[in-house]
C-alpha cells in the first residue's frame, strides 16, 4: 500500500485480510503505541508509519461482545 495513501486505507485492508469490520478495529504504531487514526484525510506517512514499520491491531470486538464481558448495571435516577 503506498504510504501517499490514506490510512483509512490502512484499516480496509487490514479488515479485508483479517474478515473484521473496520469499527471492530484499533491501529497503533509499534514504535510509541499512538494510535493510527481511521481517517481519509491523513496520509499514512504522516502518521509517522514508514516501509517495514511495526502495528498492533486490536480487535475491539463488538458492544454485544462486550456488554457479555463486562454487565451494565442501570443508575437509579430520581
Amino acid at each position: 500500500m503506498p504510504s501517499s495513501g490514506p490510512a483509512s486505507d490502512l484499516y480496509k485492508q487490514i479488515a479485508l485480510k483479517s474478515n473484521t469490520s473496520i469499527h471492530r478495529l484499533r491501529v497503533t504504531k509499534g514504535s510509541d503505541g499512538a494510535l493510527i487514526p481511521n481517517s481519509k484525510d491523513l496520509s499514512v506517512s504522516s502518521t509517522g508509519l514508514r516501509d517495514q514499520s511495526t502495528i498492533y491491531v486490536k480487535d475491539l470486538g463488538t458492544l454485544d461482545e462486550n456488554l457479555e464481558r463486562n454487565p451494565v448495571t442501570p443508575l437509579g435516577l430520581g
